[in-house]
């Protein structure tokens, strides 16, 4: 069947099809927040115009969903050597299985995009070489305080980075300190990335090289890194029910309350409760495990890279054509989205995916 093609096939063989269709949920808001915005500094119309001021402006929650489902991902393989003693955490091949997995498509979107800006003169290579440069370094945004002018949804990426590169330190002394130690400094660290993630005054607290780094979002990244500890340690407690569907659509009108009502710990609970309730769940399960679900999630990160790009020159052309239709724009643009990633993945990343163990 073609859609199996797309299917994630990691070579540890451990598949959990509940990530891909979190990822689904993550990746969804994301891109009706930028198709959204997008459309309203493009066209002039007051068609739908009540959107621009609905549900759809909170779709970062979609990246903060993200940061959770890493902090799960990546904690898991960790989580599972030190059950079975196994203490040799700090491996030069995690490193290498990260920049296998993240880098190469990367640098092959950020290249595209780059001269595609170039021969369009949206930039202009004296004055934009540098900022290449730190977007292919991850630290566009702490050299410059500013999203990346090459691909400005990479400053997610680049608080991803810095997680990856903490997290081995992390449960290299979980592996050696006494866990009630552990959990004292996993509650300080995430009481102090909730203030400063709640906090009207993090920017000046943080400064604008920071106020997106890993500092302000930790508390999410633990969330996920605490379900992993559940999945490994505490795995009877996944046994489906039918109330977790109920909590299912629960979590997300949390998550919105907790958007539009700024309150940070009301969202850690809504994604803490839609992690869980997509393993526990029966009807919810059954349903967006199902291939679509799962593949569109498992692409995520070919989305996630050539989304921003691909929505402007999607507006643009259309806004040239004189389509100014919101419905009709915008349902383009995401057909134009999905098929142009799904090369892009089936072609670019999906090669180097099957490649890495452990994902």
């Amino acid at each position: 069947m073609f859609l199996t093609k797309f299917l994630r096939n990691p070579s540890s063989g451990n598949y959990i099809r509940e990530v891909d269709a979190l990822r689904f949920f993550a990746i969804l808001p994301v891109l009706m927040l930028h198709m959204n915005t997008s459309f309203f500094r493009n066209f002039e119309t007051v068609f739908f115009n009540e959107l621009e001021f609905s549900f759809l402006k909170h779709g970062i929650w979609g990246v903060e969903l993200f940061f959770a489902i890493s902090g799960f991902v990546i904690s898991l393989p960790f989580f599972i050597k030190i059950q079975s003693h196994n203490y040799n955490i700090l491996t030069k091949n995690y490193f290498i299985k990260r920049f296998k997995r993240i880098e190469p498509p990367f640098i092959v979107s950020l290249l595209i995009i780059y001269i595609i800006s170039l021969v369009s003169t949206r930039l202009v290579f004296s004055d934009s070489i540098d900022n290449f440069i730190a977007s292919l370094f991850y630290v566009h945004k702490f050299i410059y305080a500013e999203w990346s002018t090459i691909n400005p949804v990479t400053w997610s990426l680049e608080t991803e980075i810095q997680f990856y590169m903490f997290i081995p330190f992390i449960f290299l002394a979980f592996s050696k300190i006494k866990k009630v130690y552990i959990y004292i400094l996993a509650s300080l660290i995430f009481a102090i990335s909730i203030y400063l993630h709640s906090s009207v005054d993090s920017v000046d607290l943080l400064g604008p090289r920071l106020n997106k780094s890993i500092l302000r979002y930790a508390h999410l990244f633990i969330v996920g890194i605490y379900i992993s500890y559940l999945y490994v340690y505490k795995n009877q407690y996944f046994k489906k029910a039918f109330i977790f569907d109920v909590i299912f659509l629960i979590s997300f009108a949390l998550i919105y309350a907790a958007k539009i009502l700024d309150l940070i710990v009301l969202l850690d609970i809504g994604i803490f409760l839609l992690f869980i309730s997509i393993f526990k769940s029966k009807i919810f399960n059954k349903l967006f495990c199902k291939n679509i679900f799962v593949i569109i999630g498992g692409m995520c990160y070919s989305i996630y890279l050539l989304h921003y790009a691909i929505i402007h020159f999607s507006h643009n052309s259309l806004k040239f054509l004189q389509i100014e239709n919101y419905i009709i724009v915008n349902t383009l643009s995401i057909i134009l989205v999905i098929f142009i990633s799904s090369i892009f993945y089936l072609y670019v990343e999906k090669p180097f995916m099957t490649s890495v163990k452990n994902k």
